[in-house]
């Protein structure tokens, strides 16, 4: 059995003054899920790769419950539409779930992306 990650939603603190920017469980500060190493001194470009970094692990929990979605929606086959029943409210009923996680999907990105 593969072993569990730790649940999200995950954030990142940096803390400065020991080089380090921390992944923590929102909610729990007791639960550090990944510490990124860095001193002072770096160049700007490079401490932007590692808070750039930082956010892309933080994002992975919603990252990957968005993508187990959308997965989802190709196997129900919801993102294709049969035109023979267009009138028929029950695609777009059986469609919108996806569609919502077609939207965190997004959403998920844009935080990994620090936007």
């Amino acid at each position: 059995m593969a072993a569990q990650h730790t649940p999200g939603p995950w954030f990142v603190a940096d803390v400065p003054s020991c080089g380090i920017s921390v992944i923590w469980r929102e909610g729990d500060p007791s639960t550090q899920v990944c510490p990124l190493r860095w001193t002072d001194g770096l160049r700007p470009e490079v401490e932007a790769r590692v808070l750039a970094d930082a956010r892309l692990i933080a994002a992975a929990p919603e990252l990957l419950d968005a993508l187990k979605r959308v997965l989802a929606g190709f196997e129900a086959n919801a993102f294709s539409r049969n035109t023979d029943g267009d009138g028929d409210p029950a695609w777009a009923i059986k469609f919108f779930p996806h569609l919502k996680a077609l939207a965190d999907a997004t959403v998920a990105i844009e935080h990994a992306e620090g936007r």
